[in-house]
């Protein structure tokens, strides 16, 4: 732990203490499949009451479609927590549309904030800052799991 910044070491200790091993590479893919399985769910199922619900319905079409794709990047996360040894190129892939999805999150929030209520605005910071979490914990597990 010495190598955190001071700020990060709580939450280092909180996740030692955590029922999922974040510190396994493989168990914070298997995590990723489940929160993206069951984000991808909820989107499919409930996009339009979503949308009017962050008082943003013109976007009920594009969550529909987020979750769709959720559901496949699930199985993705999926396959690289539990297959052996995944390839060097399906790791960084994932890695980078992670960290994609964080960006392009804080981008929509910023040009878009003014459509959404105060829910809207704080749900998507908080999945962004959820999402940033799990891209660090990847790329912490990262050389772990490719000597795998």
């Amino acid at each position: 732990m010495a190598h955190l910044p001071a700020a990060l070491k709580g939450l280092d200790m909180t996740l030692a203490a955590s029922p999922v091993d974040f510190r396994s590479p493989k168990q914070i893919y298997r995590y990723d499949a489940v929160m993206s399985g069951v984000t991808g769910i909820g989107l499919v199922v409930a996009a339009t009451t979503l949308a009017d619900f962050v008082d943003w319905p013109s976007v009920a079409g594009f969550l529909n479609a987020l979750g769709a794709f959720l559901l496949s990047w699930a199985l993705f996360n999926y396959a690289i927590g539990t297959g052996a040894g995944p390839g060097r190129s399906t790791v960084w892939i994932n890695i980078v549309g992670d960290s994609l999805w964080v960006v392009l999150s804080v981008f929509l929030l910023i040009t878009h904030a003014a459509q959404m209520n105060l829910f809207g605005q704080i749900a998507m910071a908080l999945q962004a800052l959820l999402v940033l979490g799990v891209v660090t914990l990847k790329l912490r597990g990262a050389s772990a799991l490719l000597k795998a």
